[in-house]
């Protein structure tokens, strides 16, 4: 767990010493806790805790949860927000913390991941109770959503028939570890892929059937792509403004296939023409076998011409660039650090200039990089 002291969350603190099991990381805000619960939630797959104060400690951490609930992140905060949260509660005695946590983690972990926030009072911290498990729910038995036959059908009708196809994939195939099954729907219908910034890593880059990220930071093919389309299998993305632009003019002439874990985001921005409420996952391996059972054809010819289409788009506006060797700096200009050295040999000679400055010594220097804008 992650978090930083302060008078009202002391009681809590004090139970941690009787724990040597568990591993407290100091911070220096609870921002930085609050960021350090997601960034370890998404790099384990297992629930990140931070701890708050009450007052100001209590609202530092509303970045980082707002960050959790966009992105799906299943935080526990134990510190009053409940509008940016997935779920709160509120234990006022002692005796219903352990409750109230089981309830907690219950709603973190169930449906849509996102981050929960238990409000402990400061009765209750100073109280003491005996917690008994007997009684309160397995938090990890929430049943998932049943995909319905008849959406399936109408869903796989749409996908075989379809001659302009995206598959339009978001961040919750990462969070949910639908990566395989992504991968072998694509290559079963030969769709070209799109993977939104949360959804790095989904797909493969290099993949043939990959045509890059949507939106206003994305690549020309994969825009295009979807602004021409016919059909979107839309897996765990959620139509946010910077891929879609001002959504009315937002792939006017597509069929869409939405599959998502929380209901509220099927038809909420893009009215879904087959709405599948259910883990990707799981409707994806569905999807697979049903199109496995009708026998269709893998890289049938209908796409052809759209696969021409997008490969001359591809061709057209590629990633990369062709080096202007005339005007570009030179080797020497390079290894030297000069005015017009490239980014990659210009920050590491900046470095050594800023610690080699005297009159910088006796202080600590940090040198900030815009990752966004140097990616």
């Amino acid at each position: 767990m992650f978090g930083l002291p302060g008078g009202a969350i002391l009681p809590l603190y004090e139970t941690l010493k009787s724990f040597p099991g568990l591993k407290h990381v100091l911070t220096r805000h609870e921002q930085g806790a609050g960021h350090a619960a997601s960034g370890y939630a998404r790099a384990t797959g297992r629930l990140g805790v931070c701890i708050a104060t009450s007052g100001p400690g209590a609202t530092n951490l509303v970045t980082a949860l707002m960050d959790a609930h966009m992105y799906s992140i299943t935080d526990i905060c134990c510190s009053v927000v409940a509008p940016i949260t997935k779920h709160a509660v509120e234990a006022t005695e002692a005796d219903n913390v352990g409750r109230a946590m089981s309830h907690a983690i219950s709603q973190a972990l169930s449906g849509r991941p996102g981050p929960v926030l238990v409000s402990i009072t400061k009765d209750a911290l100073a109280g003491s109770t005996c917690f008994v498990a007997k009684g309160i729910a397995c938090p990890f038995t929430a049943p998932s959503p049943t995909v319905e036959p008849r959406l399936i059908q109408r869903a796989v009708e749409h996908l075989t028939a379809a001659e302009r196809p995206v598959l339009y994939v978001g961040g919750r195939v990462i969070s949910s570890n639908d990566a395989a099954e992504l991968r072998e729907l694509a290559e079963m219908l030969n769709f070209p892929v799109v993977t939104t910034l949360m959804a790095r890593g989904a797909f493969p880059d290099d993949h043939r059937l990959h045509v890059g990220m949507p939106g206003m930071h994305g690549t020309v093919a994969a825009v295009a792509a979807l602004q021409e389309a016919d059909l979107l299998l839309v897996a765990g993305a959620r139509f946010d403004e910077r891929v879609t632009g001002e959504l009315s003019s937002f792939a006017p002439g597509a069929t869409v296939v939405h599959i998502d874990i929380d209901a509220a985001e099927l038809s909420g921005k893009r009215r879904a023409d087959v709405a599948l409420h259910a883990d990707c996952g799981v409707a994806l391996a569905v999807l697979i076998e049903h199109i496995r059972v009708a026998g269709h054809r893998t890289g049938c010819s209908r796409l052809t011409a759209w696969w021409k289409t997008l490969n001359a788009w591809r061709s057209r506006y590629p990633i990369g660039y062709v080096q202007d060797t005339k005007h570009s700096p030179s080797i020497r200009d390079r290894a030297s650090g000069g005015p017009d050295c490239g980014l990659e040999t210009c920050l590491p000679h900046l470095c050594r200039r800023v610690v080699s400055k005297p009159e910088w010594t006796p202080v600590s220097a940090v040198l900030a990089t815009d990752a966004t804008r140097a990616l």
